[in-house]
């Protein structure tokens, strides 16, 4: 892609797109990025670390960070929490972070 001509290549948090739980993918996510003349984006997750290997687009989201029942929500912030760590290794210029209305 830089290759191509990419200036920004997002990072969606799915784990099957990469897994930002894994140390060592963020690792090598974070060298990459830093040895090339590219942006990073991320998106943050929409899915559950269980049911993230089954997204598709006809699939609803399963994090729900205003869910009504708090057990979720607080579920829904450990998942983004998580991927927000990555910004700690990888150099991430905008994070984007959408909710499903409950």
């Amino acid at each position: 892609m830089v290759a191509g001509g990419a200036q920004s290549i997002e990072l969606f948090a799915a784990r099957h797109h990469f897994d930002y739980a894994d140390r060592g993918v963020i690792k090598e996510l974070a060298t990459w990025f830093r040895s090339n003349d590219v942006r990073a984006t991320m998106h943050q997750p929409l899915f559950e670390a269980s049911g993230a290997d089954e997204w598709s687009r006809h699939v609803q989201p399963t994090l729900n960070l205003i869910d009504v029942e708090k057990s979720r929500r607080i579920n829904a912030m450990d998942e983004v929490k998580r991927a927000l760590e990555t910004a700690e290794q990888v150099p991430v210029e905008s994070i984007v972070l959408a909710s499903r209305n409950a």
